[in-house]
């Protein structure tokens, strides 16, 4: 199979330097179960590049990571 050259290779010089991360955030860790069951077949299949950079966060793990950036933030 050829693959032919991006439309816009800026956009993919772009993302390939930035290292995006995708997150979700769910309200609750059943929602976050139920999220992972819904995603798998997609980030198995036509969106799989993006399986290793995507997160699923609930909203006491950004809560948590919202502390702790908050009581480092003079090192960060």
């Amino acid at each position: 199979m050829k693959m032919s050259a991006p439309a816009n290779p800026f956009c993919l010089w772009i993302c390939d330097s930035w290292r995006p991360k995708l997150f979700l955030v769910v309200t609750e860790e059943r929602d976050k179960t139920k999220v992972d069951l819904l995603l798998k077949p997609y980030l198995q299949g036509t969106f799989h590049r993006i399986a290793s950079e995507t997160s699923i966060l609930t909203r006491e793990a950004v809560e948590q990571i919202h502390l702790m950036a908050t009581a480092h933030r003079n090192i960060i």
